[in-house]
């Protein structure tokens, strides 16, 4: 008996260093891919919570830079858009909340189109307007939509008269069997015509249900995601899903396939402290329906930007003090990482500077030094 009992505390200890050597491994192995690649500097230009007579109450996540390094700051919750210097200096309004040509009753996204216009999306409308910066001239578009389909981007093309849509398809919210889904559309503003599409997985979310019904989808943390940005220069369309090993770059009109860019990004495990912070911060209950679905390992990237140089910007995944990003060239070559503040929203990367959503309230704008 004594005899089995030592053998088995001998095969328990071999398995627990095994375990243990394999875990140092993973962990090691998601650290040492970003061995030797140079950390850029930042250092903070400004921060506000107001410009001028208006004061901000919900950043969005998306900010536009003109050539001399204005910024355009929107708000949801004011359904404005304001035209800043870097240092928060108020220049101009953009756009202001109302039912007239050119203004906004739910503001939910706004690119630049150039130097001289925007395309702003309101939702609450289900309207597209573009117009130009000075408000001389607007345009406004009401795409035809499905009852399930809810427009959540729109992005300019090299074709002034063809935009492209950003659709979320939420049957899985009323159907059975269904999954979440991501649509792009290219659409003809002249002919109200959808041109062409490609459909993609959407975002992981746990449904919850009451009466046998769904009642919620709360996103699923460190999950797959589809990331997917437009290159400022070219309007070209980039799409990764965040376990794959390629980023898509599409023609945004014919949304075919133009090229690939190979991506090899470190990983980590998904650890109990994560777990307890993510319960802490997640209603509790959602947090039956989320922890079911948590994954083991963490899909290695949450966010995708394309610069003023059309370099891959990737935020990562990784456990640090900070938020971790990692930027690659065309080829998929790491070119630097930059170590942003842990809990800000990255609103735009330009050649002038980064601007950040410090919180619902407070902007900041900082200088990458490379």
């Amino acid at each position: 008996m004594r005899a089995q009992t030592n053998s088995s505390q001998v095969f328990i200890l071999i398995l627990l260093t095994f375990y243990l050597s394999c875990s140092q491994e993973v962990e090691s192995d998601s650290k040492t891919q970003l061995d030797g690649v140079p950390i850029a500097e930042i250092s903070l230009i400004s921060e506000f919570d107001k410009s001028g007579e208006h004061y901000f109450q919900s950043l969005t996540l998306e900010t536009s830079v003109l050539p001399d390094g204005d910024i355009i700051i929107y708000d949801g919750a004011g359904n404005f858009g304001i035209q800043v210097n870097e240092n928060g200096e108020f220049i101009k309004q953009i756009s202001r909340q109302g039912n007239g040509p050119g203004e906004i009753q739910s503001l939910l996204t706004a690119k630049s189109v150039n130097d001289s216009s925007l395309l702003i999306y309101d939702q609450e409308r289900k309207t597209v307007i573009r117009k130009d910066l000075d408000s001389s001239n607007v345009e406004e578009y009401s795409p035809r939509m499905r009852e399930n389909l809810r427009v959540i981007g729109a992005y300019p093309t090299a074709d002034e008269n063809i935009i492209n849509l950003l659709w979320w398809d939420m049957s899985f919210l009323m159907m059975e069997g269904e999954e979440s889904a991501t649509i792009f559309k290219s659409y003809n503003v002249e002919k109200d015509k959808i041109l062409n599409r490609v459909d993609y997985p959407g975002e992981t979310r746990a449904r919850t249900f009451e009466d046998g019904r769904v009642i919620g989808a709360p996103l699923v943390p460190y999950s797959p995601d589809l990331l997917h940005h437009h290159s400022p220069i070219d309007h070209l369309l980039y799409v990764f899903w965040s376990d794959d090993y390629e980023i898509a770059v599409l023609d945004p009109v014919e949304l075919d396939t133009m090229r690939t860019v190979p991506v090899d990004l470190p990983s980590e495990r998904l650890t109990n402290t994560e777990r307890v912070s993510l319960k802490n911060g997640i209603r509790s209950s959602d947090w039956d329906a989320v922890e079911n679905m948590l994954p083991d390992r963490k899909t290695p990237a949450e966010k995708l930007m394309i610069d003023h140089e059309n370099r891959i910007w990737l935020k990562l995944t990784l456990q640090s003090e900070h938020q971790e990003w990692i930027v690659l060239d065309q080829a998929g070559e790491p070119i630097m990482r930059v170590q942003f503040p842990k809990e800000v929203f990255v609103t735009h990367i330009s050649e002038h500077h980064v601007g950040f959503r410090a919180d619902d309230h407070l902007f900041a704008v900082y200088e990458l030094k490379e």
